[in-house]
């Protein structure tokens, strides 16, 4: 009993950080749900969301004045509306600062409401003005277009993140009061989060739009790697493009799965702290997550191999990658944390 009391008045010392920790621990078991439902190309959810996208862009476009055989490709377009197009994950880390902002409950959802009705406008915007290039253009890039829109919105979303801490009080008076975290230091870690955020948001855009070579080099790095460690364990595939593939199993290897974002988050990390061999850790750490997804790679190809082509593990196919390698990536931030984050005495 007396170890309950001493939990619950550490819980009410740390509100309202210990409000979102509970509240992450009670979502994360839903996590693999939610995104299998918001994911799936079956899902009632998504193609439901896909015809009232349509019947906005069309609406949209009756107000613009888009003619009418421009209103009946947007229903007719060759490019499919998928997850792609419906910007569900910003959605949701847009409903995750809603329920962590601490407000009461009515503006809550008058803020929630707001941000979903403005989150469709995009999306309705942005399949018009897809469907509309498609048409228009010869050179019509749907990566880049997308990914440019796509850009924009995460730049929202990162100055609604940077509104969400400046109009948290509660989270400032626990960091700069019982925390005793000095302004200086958390007006530090924001502006660096900012930087890490841009340069994220680029390095997305970059990945989406292949806009420079070097990402695309990495993927096929990760493919001609996993083709020579499946020779040495006794498999014979073959590249071509982007496909590692044998005569009964294929794998696509797109840029999004190089986990150059992740490379990017954990060196990002490193280097704003302060320590010794940062350049050895960043590059260390870079190679480990590169042998990762080698290793992914050359296990689902085994896998496929002697089940004839066909996955029926019951884990998404990515997060044989993700789990395993997000928890590596915090194991070498702890690393460094306990032996190599070191502020060195400046001399007298």
């Amino acid at each position: 009993m007396n170890g309950f009391e001493n939990l619950r008045q550490l819980y009410r010392q740390y509100v309202p950080l210990s409000h979102y920790v509970l509240l992450l621990i009670l979502l994360l078991p839903v996590y693999p749900v939610l995104r299998h439902s918001l994911t799936a190309g079956n899902s009632v959810f998504v193609a439901g969301y896909a015809h009232w996208i349509r019947e906005g862009s069309v609406l949209l476009g009756q107000v613009l004045g888009v003619d009418r055989q421009g209103l009946l490709n947007i229903f007719l377009s060759q490019t499919s509306l998928d997850t792609r197009f419906m910007a569900l994950w910003q959605t949701l880390l847009f409903l995750l600062g809603v329920i962590f902002f601490h407000t009461s409950l009515i503006k809550r959802i008058v803020l929630g409401i707001a941000g979903l009705l403005i989150l469709y406008l995009f999306n309705v915007a942005r399949w018009l003005v897809l469907t509309s290039a498609e048409v228009q253009y010869v050179d019509f890039s749907l990566n880049l277009w997308n990914g440019t829109m796509v850009a924009m919105l995460n730049g929202l979303l990162l100055a609604y993140g940077f509104w969400w801490w400046k109009c948290n009080y509660p989270l400032k008076r626990l960091l700069m009061g019982r925390l005793q975290i000095n302004p200086p230091a958390i007006r530090k870690v924001i502006r660096n989060l900012i930087i890490v955020s841009v340069l994220l948001i680029i390095t997305q855009w970059v990945t989406y739009t292949q806009a420079v070579p070097l990402i695309s080099l990495i993927s096929k790095g990760v493919l001609s790697a996993s083709k020579l460690l499946l020779s040495l364990l006794g498999y014979t595939t073959y590249l071509s493009g982007r496909y590692i593939y044998t005569r009964d199993a294929a794998i696509f290897f797109s840029d999004t799965c190089a986990g150059i974002e992740l490379m990017l988050i954990y060196s990002s990390f490193i280097a704003i702290l302060n320590g010794k061999y940062k350049l050895w850790f960043i590059s260390g750490g870079i190679f480990i997550i590169f042998l990762m997804n080698v290793l992914r790679i050359s296990l689902i190809m085994i896998y496929l191999i002697h089940n004839k082509g066909n996955y029926h593990l019951p884990i998404d196919i990515h997060d044989l990658y993700t789990y395993p390698v997000y928890m590596v990536t915090f194991f070498l931030w702890a690393v460094w944390i306990h032996f190599f984050n070191k502020t060195v005495p400046s001399g007298k």
